[in-house]
């Protein structure tokens, strides 16, 4: 499954864990697979379950107002 790394972010802080997610948006990649990094989430605690697709993301991203560009 492909995530995006802001699901990391916004669980671990939401846990008062915000130097593990300093590092997380620091150092990994925008996008990932749970599959091939699954040492990573078991390490920080999180599991594949509580992650969604990208495919299946419904937030917009940095840049994606739902405003026609025109």
């Amino acid at each position: 499954m492909l995530v995006h790394k802001r699901q990391l972010i916004r669980i671990l802080r939401s846990r008062g864990q915000s130097d593990r997610a300093d590092w997380v948006e620091r150092d990994l990649p925008d996008e990932f697979e749970t599959g091939r990094h699954a040492g990573l989430l078991q390490t920080l605690r999180i599991a594949p379950d509580d992650l969604v697709d990208v495919d299946d993301d419904a937030e917009p991203g940095p840049g994606d107002r739902g405003v026609d560009a025109g």
